[in-house]
């Protein structure tokens, strides 16, 4: 072969290198271009994607469901947009006296704090702690009630309507929430409310006091307590089902003179020719008073051995 021919060979793969570059260069640039128009069509919709976003949660942000209405508070039985819940003692009535001085303001209810709602329904004497629930589509309020527990009620006798109660956590309660639910068993205490043993004065200690001398009553002697009279504080009388029991003064001997009722009181239906007046658990011989007599019987107790 010539140096001509091979001069001329070369010369065309050379041409050829060059033809299959310059496709080579037109299709990267061909891909470029199109993962260019790629990338822009993507961030088109994109933006337009994040401005319909943007534009969905105003919309659902400012609906009209989140809102409460200005006279939510004005109607509380019957009303969807607000709830009670919990409130037994403390009628509906007042819980709505409170609320209806609350002024919302206008805006979407996971905005409105609850706080001094919560606050102003927990001055009510009867209520111990408020929750408030949150709920939309439509708005609205749960209003849950945590009440104090009645435990005693207070009366000058046993023929008048209770005047007061005392809470578990030793509050005083006027009568302004009485009469109690039903439901409710409380342990009545006849007290003047003056002289030596103010009720006005009692505190926790005093009214758990009472309550657990009443539930070991009723535990001792299989009978329920009909009231505890505090009238002479120094003389204390507890009035069971089918007996009168004097047990004088609250000290540190109480349950141990008491400790017999259980046994005493199955012996009265045998004295059918005696009316008895009351159990006297004043002493540590134990009496029972005969009513119109001028005497007392020492009543039988049981050996100083037996358990009880």
């Amino acid at each position: 072969m010539s140096d001509e021919d091979i001069e001329l060979e070369y010369e065309e793969n050379d041409s050829h290198a060059i033809e299959r570059r310059i496709k080579r260069n037109q299709m990267e640039r061909n891909v470029r271009r199109t993962k260019l128009l790629i990338q822009q069509i993507r961030a088109v919709f994109a933006l337009f994607v994040a401005i319909g976003m943007c534009f969905c949660l105003f919309k659902f942000a400012n609906c009209k469901y989140w809102y409460l209405p200005s006279h939510v508070f004005s109607q509380i039985e019957n009303n969807k947009r607000v709830t009670l819940e919990g409130n037994v003692v403390t009628s509906s009535e007042r819980i709505k006296a409170i609320l209806s001085q609350i002024e919302l303001p206008h805006l979407p209810i996971y905005l409105i704090n609850t706080k001094e709602i919560e606050k102003k329904l927990e001055e009510l004497d009867p209520v111990k702690k408020v929750y408030i629930r949150r709920l939309a589509f439509p708005a609205r309020f749960v209003i849950r009630v945590e009440e104090r527990v009645p435990v005693l009620t207070i009366s000058p006798n046993e023929k008048v309507s209770p005047i007061a109660f005392f809470t578990s956590c030793g509050k005083l309660i006027s009568n302004n929430y009485m009469p109690l639910p039903d439901n409710y068993k409380t342990y009545l205490v006849l007290s003047y409310g003056v002289g030596g043993d103010d009720y006005y004065n009692w505190d926790i200690l005093k009214v758990n006091s009472l309550v657990r001398l009443a539930k070991e009553m009723e535990k001792l002697s299989k009978e329920k307590v009909q009231y505890l009279d505090l009238r002479n504080p120094n003389d204390i009388y507890v009035k069971l089902d089918t007996s009168l029991v004097r047990i004088g003064e609250i000290d540190d001997t109480l349950y141990s003179r008491i400790k017999d009722i259980g046994y005493i009181l199955p012996q009265i239906p045998t004295l059918k020719d005696k009316k008895i007046k009351y159990v006297d658990l004043r002493w540590e011989t134990h009496y029972l008073k005969i009513d119109n007599a001028h005497h007392t019987t020492p009543a039988n107790q049981p050996p100083a051995n037996e358990s009880h």
